[in-house]
């Protein structure tokens, strides 16, 4: 299982949801390593699927289905555990 986070710099949410990945892999009952990416640009943001800082992909796919468009824009809101859980279950 591949897991990425995808952010910009400065982004105040990235621990967040680093935390929440981890209550979810421990709800799912996985061991997951995290790897996390820093975008610099909308092409790379449109290229790699993020939309917003942070998103989070487990396999290539964006947890949050078919919210938003690529964008390097701050995220209001972030992934629940729960939703974080499902994706690890998938």
């Amino acid at each position: 299982m591949e897991i990425v986070v995808l952010y910009v710099r400065d982004c105040p949410h990235v621990g967040a949801v680093r935390s929440r990945l981890e209550d979810a892999a421990r709800l799912a009952g996985v061991r997951t390593f995290v790897r996390v990416q820093e975008v610099t640009s909308a092409d790379a943001a449109a290229r790699l699927g993020m939309r917003g800082s942070p998103s989070v992909l487990v396999d290539g796919r964006h947890v949050l289905d078919g919210e938003g468009e690529p964008s390097l824009a701050c995220r209001l809101t972030l992934p629940t555990v729960e939703q974080l859980a499902a994706a690890l279950a998938r």
